[in-house]
């Protein structure tokens, strides 16, 4: 996944549906790492850019999931991909800890739409 890709997202440039097209081979091998005994869960992402998250930022992500055009599995992704990027960076360490929240269910439980 590209960096580029998830800006374009946040900007509308970019639809949920060609987010989802993007990264579905992606999404497939992190569906299959959740499953194994080692959760060896894969996290491809292409830093062709630099990217601050910022509170809309977020709840768009956010919001995407609550409008069923993103499912739990591509918010965890996306939220694992922004995390482990030395590209992206947070305005600060409350959105952090919040994006943290979105990720692998093994470490924060299932996500909900009450939750969320």
């Amino acid at each position: 996944m590209k960096l580029s890709n998830i800006k374009s997202f946040f900007e509308g440039s970019l639809t949920a549906k060609n987010l989802k097209a993007n990264i579905l081979e992606e999404i497939e091998e992190y569906k299959l790492g959740s499953k194994t005994e080692a959760k060896n869960m894969p996290v491809y992402v292409t830093e062709d850019i630099e990217l601050n998250i910022v509170e809309i930022e977020l709840e768009f992500l956010c919001n995407a999931y609550l409008e069923d055009e993103l499912e739990e599995i591509e918010l965890n992704y996306l939220a694992d991909a922004l995390l482990l990027s030395n590209r992206v960076t947070f305005e600060n360490e409350s959105i952090a800890d919040r994006t943290g929240y979105l990720t692998d269910p093994e470490i924060n439980g299932h996500l909900t739409k009450s939750i969320v």
